[in-house]
């Protein structure tokens, strides 16, 4: 889905002025005005690339739980409000939770 249909994690933070990274017309003028699309860095690419290889250490670490590869979710009352999930956990009992997966720096 078009991130400028909904509203993920960050614009909400963005939204409420509680980003250092993006503010309310920031968010505003990314979901309704700018066309240029947004270059992927290093960082970005890296990050993906890693993404299984961490959710599989994941599953090793933790027995009983199964990842498994989300896709956009939205809220069920609130269309707009969405995001993409980077891996969804099943866990014995039947629960099912989300696994955020980030990267960072190597000097972090």
């Amino acid at each position: 889905m078009d991130r400028k249909a909904y509203l993920g994690g960050s614009d909400v933070a963005g939204v409420l002025n509680l980003s250092q990274y993006s503010s309310p017309l920031s968010v505003w003028y990314e979901k309704l005005l700018e066309q240029k699309p947004k270059i992927e860095t290093s960082y970005m690419e890296w990050g993906k690339r890693l993404e299984p290889v961490i959710a599989d250490k994941f599953e090793q670490e933790m027995p009983g739980v199964r990842c498994r590869k989300a896709d956009y979710e939205s809220h069920k009352i609130y269309p707009y409000l969405g995001g993409h999930i980077d891996r969804l956990v099943e866990e014995e009992d039947g629960g099912l939770s989300i696994l955020e997966i980030k990267t960072t720096h190597s000097r972090n």
